[in-house]
């Protein structure tokens, strides 16, 4: 945030010049106060005297101009997303007057400044980055005596609202939203706004400034942002590439999927087991036990596993066998099977008496559908359903749960 009136003195040099007289020597710097000059820009003045100081937030420092010591510049270390102020109370003449300013350390640029004739005087200043500024201080006519006090007060001026929606039966879309916004009540207001989410987050800062940590080293997936079909090494890059595009426009959203975004012919099987993503066969070089192979896509998923087209696999019944056709449907054999309830973990009967089953009227839960048989009638789950659903950490696997309602779970 600049700050300038036109005909602001930028350098002492130019205030001396405009209101004093003699810009050519420097003044002595009292080395009890001075510290050695560091490496800075070159836009910062050689003459402000850089003074030691544990300064920071809702502080306030001691200072003295001694006449010919009368130009102070103090570290402050800022941090995006911030808003300072900064206020200078001298005890000398006010017609003396005052300037400050606030300078980059690492370029050397003039971010903020402002002067009066006065020995009062506030500048706020919104931080461009995490970095040390420096905070100058001086008198336009020079040479002013007495105490000082400079103090400073912070606000954080940006949250990070972050969320993924659900669907309205409480499956997860893997949509994932960051949204810039100035206060904390306003990040509640904006989550009461949109539909069922979950994972939801109000943090301090920018959401370009949050932290990327991930536990998930490598699960790869597959976005839609910046473009469609770009890939990740996991989720969390994923999301903080989207946080990077908030920090630019505000807001962002992006959607993901498990699995790489084509891992057709990628190395798989061998001695080390390499699996395929979800979607993809290992599709082995040869037929002992620890041949290589390739990933193909799959044109089939049966009972959770993948097939590929002319594969032949058992039937979820036990009894009957299925194969993978080359449209990707599953085609299974329809020999009667003997039934027995307590072993078919993938149904829930209502009744186990086909009399019953006549008489009554039951509805099935989402992702359910009807069968009935010699022993009885009730719902059962699609055949694409695993037998038992791993929600071991750090897996997600509502999905999974609101899809096959009777698949036991391990956690």
């Amino acid at each position: 945030m600049f700050h300038y009136r036109i005909w602001l003195p930028l350098t002492l040099c130019t205030v001396m010049a405009a209101f004093a007289a003699g810009c050519g020597d420097e003044a002595p710097v009292d080395d009890s106060i001075a510290e050695e000059r560091q490496m800075l820009g070159d836009g910062i003045p050689s003459w402000l005297a850089e003074i030691p100081s544990n300064w920071g937030c809702d502080q306030t420092l001691q200072g003295r101009f001694k006449g010919w010591d009368s130009a102070h510049m103090y570290r402050f270390p800022g941090k995006l997303d911030y808003r300072y102020d900064f206020v200078f109370e001298g005890k000398y003449p006010a017609h003396k007057g005052i300037v400050m300013a606030v300078y980059d350390t690492e370029t050397g640029d003039l971010v903020a400044a402002d002067w009066a004739w006065s020995n009062k005087i506030k500048l706020q200043y919104e931080a461009e980055k995490s970095i040390d500024y420096l905070v100058a201080v001086y008198s336009i006519a020079w040479q002013a005596t007495g105490n000082y006090t400079l103090s400073s007060r912070c606000e954080i001026v940006r949250y990070c609202v972050e969320y993924e929606t659900l669907a309205e039966d409480g499956t997860p879309y893997r949509n994932f939203y960051a949204q810039n916004v100035k206060t904390y009540e306003e990040g509640k207001q904006l989550l009461t706004e949109v539909g069922p989410f979950v994972n939801e987050n109000i943090q301090q800062g920018s959401c370009v400034a949050q932290s990327t940590y991930c536990e998930q080293a490598y699960a790869p997936v597959c976005g839609d942002s910046p473009e469609a079909q770009t890939e990740y090494g996991n989720v969390c890059e994923f999301k903080s590439h989207v946080r990077s595009m908030a920090g630019r426009d505000d807001q962002w959203k992006g959607h993901w999927d498990v699995g790489p975004c084509d891992a057709t012919g990628k190395l798989c099987g061998g001695i080390g087991g390499l699996p395929c993503p979800d979607g993809f066969v290992c599709v082995l070089d040869g037929s002992y036990p620890d041949a290589a192979g390739s990933c193909q896509p799959a044109a089939c998923t049966y009972e959770g596993q993948d097939y590929l087209p002319g594969d032949s696999f058992p039937a979820l019944d036990g009894c009957n066998t299925c194969s993978c056709t080359d449209s990707g449907m599953v085609a299974c054999t329809k020999m009667a099977c003997v039934c027995n309830p307590a072993e078919e973990w993938w149904r829930q009967y209502v009744a186990t008496d086909p009399n019953t089953c006549a008489v009554i009227k039951y509805s099935c839960p989402p992702k359910t559908f009807h069968f009935a048989n010699e022993c009885g009638c009730g719902c059962e789950q699609d055949a694409a359903c695993p037998e038992w659903i791993n929600c071991m950490p750090p897996t997600d696997c509502s999905q999974q749960r609101a899809d096959c309602p009777y698949s036991p779970v391990a956690w």
